[in-house]
């Protein structure tokens, strides 16, 4: 109502002035407020406020040609209701005024229908300038009619009604900008259409309201251009108009008509790869794109068919729309000769009040990807079985066939991989030891998988070097630490070794001189005597400084067994998180038939996966039996 006041009161001021101008023309006129003046002053009441809402919004698609839409129907009311205040004469001064605005109203609306239906590459600057060539010759001629008499060749007034209706005789011109109006206003109209029947559900009822504007215009004007009653009595183009953009506004403010803009939706949502659906609170498909159609092999869309029809083979995209929140999850589905894979993302679609009101699901299609991992896993199978072959010929291919001895080792590890080894070496006759030896080792390099079996390699190959050349256990092992720190040490790994010289002895026994640096201690056997010998020491690689080996020398005799393993055995653990431990190692030896190396290997190796049942192996085993015969 206050709005309403100061338009009145403004409208009296303007009124005021068109006084004053008309008498600087020399028109005496009598200009009096009437209805008929006053309709057109609550048109303008309605068109203004839609001017300054939409200008506030003018970045959003369409607005920004909304609102000098909108600011031209306001003018033209405001003119034409000044006109309608003249009772007893007509004048063409006040026409003039209105065709400041009126030439530019459909051309308005065409560049708006242009944006808001996603056709912006039309609206380069040159052809919105030709738009505007046709309406300002029209105003051009329409000022200096007097001359040429192309808008009208004559104005009589009609006198027999309230008020003094002017009985126009067009010029040729006139015509031209009609026809010109009518094919904007009609191809505006016809845009609006296409966009109608190829929208979703609630765009078409906002484009149809969008549509429905665009033909109220055109009809009216032509009825009143054609003198028909009782269009003739008055032009209510101007009201026309002024509906148009209620319609648009209620569209505006019901629809988001320039936040949820059709034509964007086509561009993002029609032509996205994935799929997506959206069903309301019972579960009924309410929209669908055509990746959606595709994936789930619909014709057509089956709007408003429920869910659990449409899903039948699809039951992980039906279980996300009965869940909550935010699910993403994986699906596969057989497509006859291939197998699809879909990752599946699923949100609530509530509204203000935090009511539910459906669910949206969207399906990328990860096939490509799915395909691409498993090429990629299966060419990374191939080269850890490369690396497990090589790293399986660093390790003996069989047990040493060596005099009185019965040997059986093995090694398993944790991954493709391991950082565990045993070795065995000859040693050659010397003067100090005309019969030569052999070299017995376990080793266990800190960690598993890839790295510790790169330094396994050159672990194995640096013993392989040294065994045969440096007899005295306790300079080998310092010279192995010298040789590992620098490229150990800073990784922060190091190399566990269990190093056992047998020297042969003249009846035919032997003496083993063990040393021990990091690894669990040995265990020796010895008739109904099970226990681990005391020896110890760092492992290689902490530390550059000479290190302080202490072998223990124990001469073998016939029945004598020697277990030297890994800490990948003790540490074994069962689901409970329980370790085998040491008491169980001791037990099991100490148990074990002693007839076979390899026999008593393999119950030590059953004892252990007896513990351990299923539970996953964390860490590289290796165990090495010695039974002396």
């Amino acid at each position: 109502a206050g709005a309403a006041v100061r338009v009145i009161s403004d409208f009296a001021n303007h009124l005021s002035t068109a006084r004053m101008v008309v008498a600087a023309h020399g028109l005496e006129t009598q200009m009096e407020l009437n209805p008929y003046a006053l309709s057109m002053m609550v048109a303008a009441i309605i068109s203004g406020p839609l001017t300054l809402y939409s200008w506030q919004r003018r970045s959003a698609p369409g607005a920004r040609f909304f609102s000098p839409l909108m600011l031209a129907v306001t003018y033209w009311s405001v003119m034409y209701g000044i006109e309608l205040t003249n009772l007893t004469s007509v004048e063409p001064f006040f026409w003039k005024l209105e065709y400041l605005a009126i030439p530019f109203v459909p051309v308005l609306w065409m560049l708006f229908t242009l944006e808001y239906t996603g056709r912006e590459q039309w609206l380069t600057k040159r052809t919105i300038a030709l738009f505007f060539v046709f309406p300002l010759i029209t105003i051009t001629l329409q000022w200096t009619n007097e001359w040429h008499h192309l808008i009208y060749r004559n104005i009589q007034a009609d006198t027999s009604g309230p008020l003094s209706l002017p009985i126009i005789t067009y010029g040729s011109w006139f015509w031209l900008h009609m026809s010109y109006s009518y094919l904007l206003l009609l191809a505006g109209t016809v845009l609006m259409a296409q966009m109608a029947l190829r929208s979703a559900r609630l765009y078409r009822a906002q484009a149809m309201m969008v549509m429905v504007g665009a033909l109220l215009p055109s009809l009216v004007n032509v009825l009143y251009v054609a003198r028909v009653k009782p269009f003739d009595f008055l032009d209510f183009t101007p009201w026309a108009f002024t509906l148009t953009g209620l319609l648009v506004g209620w569209s505006l403010f019901r629809y988001r008509l320039f936040d949820l803009v059709p034509a964007a939706r086509d561009r993002v949502v029609e032509n996205i790869k994935d799929g997506m659906v959206i069903f309301d609170a019972q579960n009924r498909l309410v929209d669908c794109n055509p990746a959606a159609r595709q994936i789930f092999g619909w014709p057509r869309s089956p709007l408003g068919a429920p869910a659990d029809r449409i899903l039948s083979h699809w039951p992980d995209v039906l279980q996300l729309c009965q869940a909550t929140g935010a699910p993403v999850t994986e699906t596969r589905h057989d497509n006859g000769p291939d197998l699809q894979f879909f990752e599946l993302y699923a949100s609530t679609l509530t509204n203000r009040r935090g009511r539910t009101m459906g669910r949206i699901i969207v399906a990328h299609d990860i096939t490509d990807r799915k395909h691409a991992q498993a090429a990629e896993q299966e060419a990374h199978q191939r080269e850890m079985d490369l690396a497990r072959n090589i790293q399986t010929s660093l390790l003996p291919l069989s047990a040493p066939t060596i005099p009185g001895l019965d040997i059986a080792a093995l090694c398993l590890p944790a991954r493709e991989v391991g950082g565990d080894l045993y070795a065995y070496h000859d040693l050659p006759p010397t003067p100090s030891h005309p019969r030569g030896g052999y070299v017995l080792a376990v080793g266990d390099v800190s960690g598993n998988g890839i790295p510790a079996a790169l330094y396994m390699a050159a672990f194995t190959i640096l013993l392989s070097s040294k065994a045969a050349f440096v007899l005295d256990v306790p300079e080998l092992l310092n010279q192995l630490n010298q040789s590992l720190y620098p490229y150990m040490f800073p990784q922060r790994m190091n190399t566990a070794l269990c190093y056992a010289r047998l020297e042969a002895t003249d009846d035919n026994h032997y003496t083993a001189h063990i040393a021990n640096a990091g690894l669990i201690a040995p265990i020796l056997r010895r008739g109904s005597h099970c226990r681990y010998l005391d020896v110890n020491g760092l492992p290689l690689g902490v530390m550059l400084d000479e290190l302080t080996y202490h072998p223990l020398t124990i001469p073998l005799q016939p029945g004598d067994v020697l277990v030297m393993s890994s800490d990948g055995l003790v540490e074994a653990m069962n689901p409970d998180r329980e370790l085998y431990g040491f008491s169980r190692l001791l037990d099991c030896v100490a148990n074990a038939p002693a007839h076979s190396a390899q026999a008593m290997q393999d119950v030590i190796l059953a004892s252990v996966r007896a513990f351990v049942k299923n539970a996953e192996q964390h860490d590289d085993l290796t165990l090495m039996v010695i039974i002396l015969k």
